[in-house]
């Protein structure tokens, strides 16, 4: 062995390069004088301040702990495996498991954790299996990476296994964590708290290493079960390098298949999405039984932050997104909403990190169809969305009202194919009911609109868009001029009252003239974190959308101005130039 030195383009197996500690099979409590660890009398092992290399599958039997303390186990090869049977427990306690350091970070299995099957009782989650019939894994500021799948409870049969995750991070596995279904329909109450998901390498470990039908590594992937709100305050973010890695293939927050889960931080800590391709990617079912409820959750330049597709009665509200700019091979946006019915999506904030943002939405309605109602009502557009609202095919359920958008290219866009309902309902007795839009102010110094730009395009020849309206200050979006509107739109007024105003809307009016603030453009992050970050990891395009972000501040203009000018565009930097004062320069 020459520990971890070899020839460049030589492939080396884990033993030529450096001998395994162990390799074959390791029983807790059952491997004598080849123990790791000397077990107590009940045949549980803790290994403290171990730094060993093992190969082989380790198990944890029914009745048995296994411990790890402060310890960093390498696994060597691709079936290296930890398999936790039912009534067995791992406890990881500061502790790191992670492939191959001598051998690239060869890829590992990773955790698998059994279980009976057998429907759970409140008392498992609260002790950690007091019913004997999982395996319960609990991690606490730990690390798990390079594994094909880091943490999966279980497949068929000996599906159900416990996990209690607290202060990790997950790195560079294809699936860090896998929830699969079970027999019984039964909630997993999992608890994942304070947990990082980073997604650092670019490339997979080797032609099978990523699933095969996302081609990029994902967080949590949960399919056909119920999620409770015991999933909070993580982390997904992707560090990729920026110029080398398709925006597409960025890595996926959470992956929802056929799955009811509620996501909210009502009463705890957000999650977090950065820079990712998706946040949250959901594909359901049509099905009552599937319900989404997606709330307080922030999403921070990932190009498809939430995508609800066949889903039911799906609630998003209150979430902040800061959306990416696209591009003409690849549009991002905040919300697609594709073939759902009955959605409730209220109260969010969507801005833009680019001033110039082409082939960025905020809002996507794609045929939610007929049937069930839907409503979008007080969001806030905020920035350079090319269509701030997007409407494809059907979408004769759906009722807007009280949504406000500031410096957007376009407000509302429809497709060839695009249909709404008449939007507002006309009663002189109750304004409440009648449409009341904010539509973006078209004369604002300082606005970064390249070209026209509209309140409303309707590119539907044999459709007539109809709109009730209120007095509201921008209710109109045929003001100042009938121009701002393209296509087939019919206003009507409810009163010729000008005090007859929808006076429910709960969104925050723009002002005409304001910029961004800071909190906007970081959504509430550490902003001096977020530039050192950025520098550190050489994300020079986030780096430039944050600059181009705090455009009203003095500072971000002048060091957006010579980051133009390094990059030789300097028309660019002509531009940011100009917006100083004569005695900065």
């Amino acid at each position: 062995a020459n520990g971890c030195q070899a020839l460049a383009n030589i492939t080396l197996t884990y033993n030529q390069v450096a001998p395994a500690n162990f390799d074959g099979t390791y029983t807790v409590g059952a491997m004598g004088a080849n123990s790791f660890a000397t077990p107590d009398a009940g045949g549980n092992e803790t290994w403290t301040s171990l730094n060993k290399r093992f190969a082989g599958l380790l198990i944890v039997p029914a009745g048995k702990t296994l411990t790890l303390q402060s310890s960093t186990i390498e696994m060597l090869s691709p079936d290296t495996k930890i398999l936790i049977e039912p009534d067995g427990r791992l406890n990881l306690n500061g502790s790191t498991l992670r492939g191959d350091a001598c051998n690239n970070n060869n890829f590992w299995s990773g955790i698998e954790i059994q279980g009976l099957d057998i429907p759970y009782t409140s008392a498992d989650f609260e002790t950690l299996d007091a019913t004997h019939n999982y395996g319960a894994l609990y991690a606490d500021l730990s690390t798990i990476r390079d594994a094909l799948v880091a943490i999966n409870n279980g497949v068929g049969i000996r599906a159900g296994g416990i996990m209690y995750l607290t202060g990790s991070t997950f790195e560079d596995n294809d699936v860090s964590v896998r929830l699969s279904p079970l027999t019984f329909s039964a909630a997993q109450p999992h608890t994942i708290s304070a947990c990082t998901f980073n997604m650092v390498r670019n490339t997979p470990h080797a032609a099978t290493w990523w699933a095969t039908d996302v081609n990029q590594p994902i967080g949590i992937w949960a399919k056909g079960l119920k999620l409770p709100n015991t999933l909070y305050n993580n982390r997904f973010v992707s560090t990729m390098p920026t110029a080398t890695t398709p925006k597409d293939k960025r890595g996926i927050g959470m992956r929802l298949d056929n799955v009811q889960a509620k996501i909210d931080a009502d009463i705890s800590v957000t999650n977090e999405f950065e820079q990712l391709f998706k946040g949250i990617d959901v594909a359901n079912l049509l099905s009552t039984q599937r319900l989404i409820n997606i709330q307080r959750q922030d999403f921070y330049l990932t190009g498809k932050a939430i995508t609800l597709a066949n889903t039911v009665g799906s609630t998003i509200s209150n979430n902040k997104f800061v959306v990416p700019s696209g591009s003409a091979s690849l549009d991002t946006y905040g919300l697609m909403c594709a073939s759902s019915k009955g959605n409730i999506i209220q109260n969010n904030t969507f801005t833009i990190s680019n001033t110039l943002s082409p082939n960025t939405r905020g809002i996507v309605m794609d045929n939610s169809v007929s049937g069930l109602p839907s409503s979008m009502s007080n969001n806030l557009f905020d920035g350079y969305f090319e269509a701030a609202t997007q409407f494809l095919g059907n979408n004769l359920s759906l009722s807007t009202s009280c949504n406000a958008y500031d410096d957007c290219k376009i407000d509302w866009h429809l497709n060839s194919t695009a249909t709404l309902p008449t939007q507002g309902t006309c009663l002189l007795t109750d304004a409440s009911l009648a449409l009341r839009t904010h539509w973006h102010f078209t004369n604002e110094v300082g606005s970064n609109w390249a070209g026209n730009h509209y309140h409303i395009v309707n590119n539907n020849p044999g459709f007539d868009l109809k709109l009730n309206i209120d007095n509201s200050p921008q209710s109109d979006p045929k003001l100042p001029v009938a121009t701002f509107v393209q296509g087939a739109v019919t206003v009507e007024y409810c009163s010729t009252n000008p005090l007859f105003t929808n006076n429910s809307c709960a969104v925050s009016f723009p002002i005409s003239g304001s910029g961004k603030t800071t909190t906007e453009c970081t959504n509430g992050n550490s902003l001096e974190q977020m530039l050192y970050n950025y520098l550190v990891q050489e994300q020079s395009d986030s780096l430039v959308a944050l600059l181009q972000c705090l455009e009203n501040e003095e500072w971000a203009t002048q060091l957006l101005a010579g980051t133009y000018v390094d990059e030789g565009d300097y028309e660019l930097a002509t531009i940011e130039l100009q917006k100083l004062d004569s005695t900065t320069l």
